[in-house]
């Protein structure tokens, strides 16, 4: 049986809305020649790759993003693990507020930008009740 590859479009013909979890998130801003397990640097190098294409498709307006709060939440948490458990990717905490600073910076959106009359919000984040994190 043959299995079907999924790829990003690269020029869609409408608007694409993309549900990001936090590993791929976080994987935007690692290093991937910091370690040497080959499984992450793929999932790093691959992320990397889907990012590009992703951020061409935001300056041209062709898409939005959609994360959950908690994967935001969680990927501060990622980031703070890789750092202090796994130091190989994350190895100084200059390098560690760095990439925080990097990840807050592009979900942010300023009241400035907010408060235009014509906006794009490229992150949209969903809220996500409690009883169906808890179940």
């Amino acid at each position: 049986m043959r299995q079907e590859r999924r790829c990003i479009p690269k020029n869609p013909k409408s608007i694409m809305w993309y549900l990001i979890d936090s590993c791929f998130l976080v994987n935007r801003y690692l290093d991937e020649s910091r370690t040497n397990e080959k499984g992450e640097i793929d999932s790093i190098t691959a992320a990397k790759q889907y990012w590009n294409i992703i951020d061409q498709q935001l300056e041209k307006g062709k898409c939005r993003i959609l994360i959950l709060d908690v994967c935001i939440a969680e990927a501060f948490k990622v980031l703070a693990k890789k750092r202090y458990q796994q130091s190989t990717l994350i190895k100084s905490a200059a390098d560690y507020n760095k990439i925080c600073g990097k990840l807050s910076k592009d979900l942010r959106i300023s009241a400035k930008e907010v408060k235009q009359k014509v906006r794009i919000v490229r992150y949209h984040d969903i809220q996500t009740c409690r009883d169906i994190v808890v179940a």
